[in-house]
């Protein structure tokens, strides 16, 4: 009878051609070419912070129909950072969309920022004078 799970050697001892081009974890398990291991998040400099804003700030611009009412505040917080999104009441439909699909958009998009940054995001998005969150905060994170 042949047996078709491999050992647990076999996923802690990387090939001689694996360690010779470095695709090793602290602990032997081989990592496929370009992975990384992900590291505590990382402060945010204002540099980035501004560019994570600009680029909340671009996206939603595109949606609305009244763009000078978009407007991004950036609120760290102890291991991550809060990007509060204020539209238009009459935009606000636009900048969630159907079942929230643009929202999500938004957020995977902010993900895959929090991912090259290595620092955790979350969107809340509001209408702009009613002073309540539209749609709860969801994280775009290096973890998710």
């Amino acid at each position: 009878m042949i047996e078709t799970s491999p050992s647990s050697e076999s996923y802690t001892k990387p090939s001689p051609l694996d360690e010779a081009r470095g695709h090793t974890s602290e602990r032997g398990i081989t990592l496929p070419t370009g992975a990384y291991m992900l590291q505590p998040d990382l402060p945010l400099t204002p540099e980035a912070s501004h560019r994570i804003q600009e680029l909340v700030s671009g996206l939603a611009k595109a949606l609305v129909d009244d763009p000078e009412a978009v407007s991004v505040e950036v609120i760290p917080e102890a291991a991550s950072t809060v990007l509060r999104l204020r539209v238009a009441s009459t935009d606000i439909g636009k900048v969630i969309g159907k079942q929230g699909r643009t929202a999500r958009s938004i957020r995977t998009i902010l993900s895959a920022a929090s991912m090259k940054m290595q620092h955790r995001f979350s969107l809340d998005i509001v209408e702009e004078g009613a002073g309540k969150s539209a749609h709860l905060e969801s994280s775009g994170s290096p973890q998710d």
